[in-house]
C-alpha cells in the first residue's frame, strides 16, 4: 500500500532514501526530499507499507511526464531481506500500475532495468 510522503514523514523518507548509495550523506537525501516536495503535481515520493510487517519498508520516487509515470528511484529499508526484494518490487510496480492504470510505467537510466524485469515477469 502506498502513502504519499507527508511533511511529518520526512525522517522516514530520508531514512529510506539513505539506503541508496547516492543519498548516503544526509544532505544529499535531504536535498532529494526537498526536490520532490517542491513540485508535488509533477513528482511524488511514495512510502510502501509492507503488508506482512505493517511498516514502511520502501520508498518510490515517481515523476509524471507526458501521460506516463516515470519511476526515478526505489529503495528498500534494511528490514527487507535481499531475497525478498524481488517479490516486493513486483508488488510495488503492480500497485503503481493499478493506481495509475491509464498511464504507462517507465523507468530512468537507473530504474529501467527493474521495470523491464517486472514487465517480463508479469506480462511475459
Amino acid at each position: 500500500m502506498f502513502n504519499v510522503v507527508k511533511k511529518d514523514q520526512e525522517k522516514i523518507a530520508i531514512g529510506l532514501l539513505s539506503y541508496l548509495p547516492r543519498f548516503r550523506k544526509f544532505e544529499h537525501a535531504q536535498r532529494e526530499f526537498a526536490w520532490y516536495e517542491a513540485n508535488p503535481q509533477e513528482r511524488q515520493l511514495l512510502l510502501w507499507r509492507n503488508n506482512d510487517t505493517n511498516h514502511f519498508s520502501a520508498i518510490v520516487g515517481i515523476e509524471f511526464a507526458y501521460g506516463n509515470v516515470v519511476v526515478c528511484l526505489l529503495a528498500f529499508g534494511a528490514d527487507v531481506p535481499k531475497k525478498a526484494r524481488r517479490k516486493h518490487m513486483i508488488e510495488i510496480f503492480d500497485a503503481l500500475q493499478q493506481t495509475y492504470h491509464d498511464q504507462v510505467i517507465l523507468g530512468t537510466f537507473r530504474t529501467q532495468r527493474l521495470i523491464t524485469k517486472w514487465q517480463r515477469e508479469t506480462h511475459g
